[in-house]
């Protein structure tokens, strides 16, 4: 498939990052670096990153970030527990399943919070607003729109400030409906409304605009908004499967040196 400088190699420059505890409000970035996708072909993650690769061009973004997302609540050995994000069932919260993920962290608290309760209505969890759809043609179209924050990024972002803030829909039966977003349209989407409630300044971008790659992009040039904190801590059973794999490679080259006596019940021909 096509790919940029920054796709070369970016496997290795991702496992150098720390592996640090995700906070609430974090924005992460979840990587791919093949077509895979839990060990399957998956040709949505193919798409979107040749999509990015052939149309994006922003510089500092990566066409290997698929997904983005916000933590939500917070899981064990310091991972994400739940998570807010718009996928292929809609835009709601989800339990956190693992994946490589960039995290890169708001550096104003009140920001923080804002984006969160903005997340928490438009996932529906308040039940005056019907939760919006995702959407695949969106995903593709925002590599083609501007990304600047002008009159229709403006009012795409008032639109939906006047949903999620408004008290004027009080009954259980009558419920506002939040549009259709992909998934890093929704990432800067919360972070943009809260932006315009708190009166703080986040990336001044239209969400509707914002890929994958350029969202990545956009946090990396503004340091001072977000800044890139590490990324996602492997399992715990990872760990120990790297262990127990090293351990028996330890053991196997023991066995050869010793004289082919086999040591440490590990056969080598075994090995995987």
């Amino acid at each position: 498939m096509p790919f940029g400088p920054r796709m070369i190699g970016e496997e290795k420059t991702y496992k150098a990052l720390p592996q640090v505890d995700v906070q609430a409000g974090d924005i992460l970035l979840c990587k791919e670096f093949d077509n895979q996708h839990d060990g399957h072909f998956d040709s949505d993650n193919l798409a979107i990153r040749t999509g990015q690769a052939v149309f994006s061009h922003m510089r500092r973004g990566s066409a290997n970030s698929e997904h983005a997302e916000i933590v939500f609540t917070l899981g064990k050995d310091g991972a994400p527990g739940t998570v807010a994000e718009a996928n292929g069932p809609g835009v709601l919260q989800s339990v956190w399943a693992h994946r490589d993920a960039v995290i890169f962290r708001c550096t104003n608290p009140t920001l923080i919070k804002e984006a969160l309760y903005v997340a928490s209505r438009l996932t529906a969890v308040d039940t005056t607003i019907s939760t919006g759809s995702y959407s695949f043609g969106k995903a593709v179209g925002g590599m083609f729109r501007n990304r600047g924050f002008g009159p229709l990024a403006k009012k795409y972002v008032t639109d939906l400030y006047n949903i999620v803030y408004s008290q004027d829909v009080m009954q259980k039966d009558q419920k506002l409906q939040a549009p259709s977003m992909f998934c890093s349209q929704f990432v800067t989407a919360c972070y943009e409304v809260a932006a315009m409630h708190t009166g703080i300044r986040s990336l001044h971008v239209a969400p509707q605009a914002m890929s994958v790659k350029a969202l990545e992009a956009m946090l990396e040039r503004n340091p001072h908004v977000f800044t890139k904190v590490g990324r996602v801590k492997e399992p715990v059973a990872w760990k120990g499967l790297v262990s127990q794999r090293a351990s028996q490679w330890n053991n196997f080259v023991r066995y050869q040196e010793s004289g082919n006596r086999f040591m440490g019940g590990i056969q080598p021909h075994r090995l995987r």
